[in-house]
């Protein structure tokens, strides 16, 4: 049994085990070899065909030309089967290519040659694996971690596309998938979507924060951003595993290398072209997650000094501010991912040295890292009902922030609303009456206004003194209407309610990832920088698909294009081929596409097998 073993990174592991079945040994020598098509289970005579395995994708293209050239032998409901026979030991062996194959179009042409009939039926079968490849959703689902990104549901409208039977809208639907890793997006696209047994790969499962299924682009194409960057080999296996590989990492056990002589191809093309312009320096950019599970937490504070005016002055004040703070950072790297203010303690004194108000602060945060709000609580120097200045509780402040969409950018979320209600120390005069209840007035206007009599009946009590209601509407990027409400909750009056419009908005991405980019040089003369983007992975991760990205650049891939003496369909995508040249050297490379051919084979034509793959890249590190 073997394991696909990611290289090079901390992740987790493939899951599943596979007996290996790449490589192995060639066929044994064998007196004949053909083809045949098979419809309804029914052998239909062929001329000619052509099988091609592409590369970038699963199953294969079938093109057959008839040796009868009757349409009447292909039904568009009947099932193709495609098979290589081998004739030994006084028997034919079959080995199916294509099986379940379905109706793909045909085309006929009617024509002479030499004064006789040389009419042709060409025909197409689809690939049931192909075809498999190409399945998608009933309607376009996204599955995604909430803890790194919020998304709304979206809402049906008059112009929204509804059913032909129920004339129900049809809305995308959001699912949420704690922990979201590219194995369960592979899981769900590739098994429970498009019905193969299992996913074999040596990619890492690194962390993603979302995977979009769209009903009109398929699985394979929500999962093709995630890995595309890792330039992957697919192809499926006798057991209907899906195998994606990626040959810059550690290839699974199992695998065996084939080796072809010089006397074992009649001919092959050794090309090595750039791909792209020659660069040393080459700029890595991969989005990570906000927020991983070994990340380090630091707390910690600091403090500043700020004096009003000069010592010795009667006005003079000094205000010494306490702010804590809590940093994250990479465990691994070590990069500084945010610093978050989570409390700020405030001590002014006057020139006496005497402290006058204490102001402390302590910061909200919601689930998503967004600022949700804040609780203040104020003390000042004021007095009491004897007339004696004591530091008491003066105002206790509760703010809230609610956040939306955004309407001009959906990709972020806007803050729309804010509110802050203040409670504190109000003066009440019992031997006073207003509106015939005991006149109330905030305790610092009552200080200064000189209501506050020892003699007198007055108590000090907590209430709700006044509400700030701020609503937020986005104008245009980067401008935003406030419609501002100031209610006076002793008076129970409203003491303003207007519009302000200001440039700049409260907003944070939805995607609660950090975009960073890595500088990589190789020595020599500079040119100029080139860019690669990673994707969404780690930060190790990124840094080893741009050494990767880098030494291809300056050292083109070398590919190669193989036709085979011996037939030998154990040779297959994945196959790694040691092939010896004239100079008596040694390139391995990994099979990347095939085909299969044969133009004459009602007459006796040889079939003939082809190859094409690339050199394995270099070592990451």
């Amino acid at each position: 049994m073997s394991i696909f073993m990611p290289f090079g990174y901390g992740g987790e592991l493939g899951v599943q085990t596979v007996e290996p079945f790449l490589g192995g040994t060639p066929v044994d020598p064998y007196l004949y070899v053909t083809a045949r098509l098979l419809v309804n289970g029914a052998p239909v005579p062929i001329a000619a065909f052509n099988y091609n395995e592409p590369d970038g994708r699963l199953g294969a293209t079938l093109s057959v030309t008839l040796a009868n050239p009757s349409t009447a032998q292909l039904p568009i409901a009947g099932a193709y089967v495609f098979q290589i026979g081998y004739y030994r030991n006084g028997a034919w062996e079959w080995e199916t290519l294509v099986g379940g194959g379905s109706f793909g179009g045909w085309e006929s042409t009617v024509a002479r040659a030499n004064q006789s009939p040389a009419d042709t039926l060409m025909f197409n079968a689809i690939d049931p694996l192909a075809d498999r490849w190409e399945r998608a959703p009933s309607v376009t689902t996204t599955y995604y971690d909430a803890l790194k990104i919020e998304l709304e549901p979206a809402v049906a409208s008059p112009d929204s596309e509804v059913d032909a039977v129920t004339f129900q809208p049809i809305l995308p639907t959001l699912t949420n998938h704690p922990n979201l890793k590219l194995y369960d997006a592979l899981e769900l696209a590739y098994v429970d979507g498009c019905g193969f047994a299992s996913v074999k790969t040596n990619i890492p499962n690194y962390p993603i924060s979302r995977v979009d299924f769209s009903d009109t682009a398929g699985y394979h194409a929500g999962i093709a951003p995630l890995v595309g960057m890792f330039r992957p080999l697919y192809f499926c296996d006798t057991e209907d595993n899906l195998w994606i590989v990626w040959a810059g990492a550690s290839l699974p056990a199992g695998y065996t290398t084939r080796t072809v002589g010089v006397n074992g191809y009649p001919a092959m093309t050794e090309s090595r072209m750039y791909d792209g312009t020659k660069t040393n320096q080459l700029t890595v950019s991969h989005t990570t997650p906000a927020y991983e599970p070994d990340d380090i937490i630091i707390t910690g504070y600091y403090t500043e000094t700020i004096a009003n005016g000069e010592p010795g002055d009667a006005t003079f004040t000094s205000t010494q501010t306490r702010t804590a703070y809590a940093r994250r950072t990479r465990a691994v790297t070590g990069e500084l991912v945010e610093e978050r203010i989570t409390g700020v303690v405030s001590e002014t004194r006057n020139a006496n040295d005497v402290v006058i108000e204490i102001d402390n602060l302590e910061e909200q945060y919601d689930s998503l890292g967004r600022k949700s709000g804040h609780y203040r609580v104020v003390q000042k120097l004021l007095p009491n009902t004897a007339g004696v200045l004591t530091l008491q509780e003066s105002e206790t402040e509760i703010c809230e922030i609610r956040y939306g969409l955004n309407p001009i950018n959906p990709d972020e979320t806007v803050q729309l609303r804010m509110t802050t209600r203040v409670t504190g120390a109000a003066l009440q005069q019992n031997d006073q009456t207003y509106l015939g209840e005991a006149l109330q007035t905030e305790l610092p206007k009552a200080h200064v206004n000189g209501y506050l009599d020892p003699d007198e009946d007055n108590a000090i009590v907590q209430v709700p003194l006044r509400a700030t209601l701020e609503e937020f509407k986005i104008r245009s990027p980067g401008q935003v209407g406030v419609h501002q409400t100031i209610t006076n909750l002793l008076a129970g009056v409203v003491v303003s309610s207007k519009w302000i419009e200001r440039q700049g908005y409260v907003r944070v991405s939805n995607r609660k990832t950090l975009q960073r980019k890595i500088r990589l040089r190789l020595p020599g003369v500079n040119r100029p920088v080139q860019a690669f983007d990673a994707g969404e992975v780690p930060a190790a991760l990124a840094k080893q698909l741009g050494q990767q990205e880098l030494a291809l650049r300056n050292d083109p891939q070398f590919k190669y294009a193989l036709s085979l003496v011996n037939f030998d369909t154990s040779i297959r995508k994945g196959t790694i081929i040691a092939l010896d040249d004239r100079d008596g050297l040694r390139n391995e490379f990994i099979v990347h596409a095939r085909t299969i051919s044969c133009t004459n084979l009602s007459r006796g034509g040889r079939i003939t097998m082809a190859v094409t793959g690339a050199k394995l890249p270099p070592a990451l590190t």
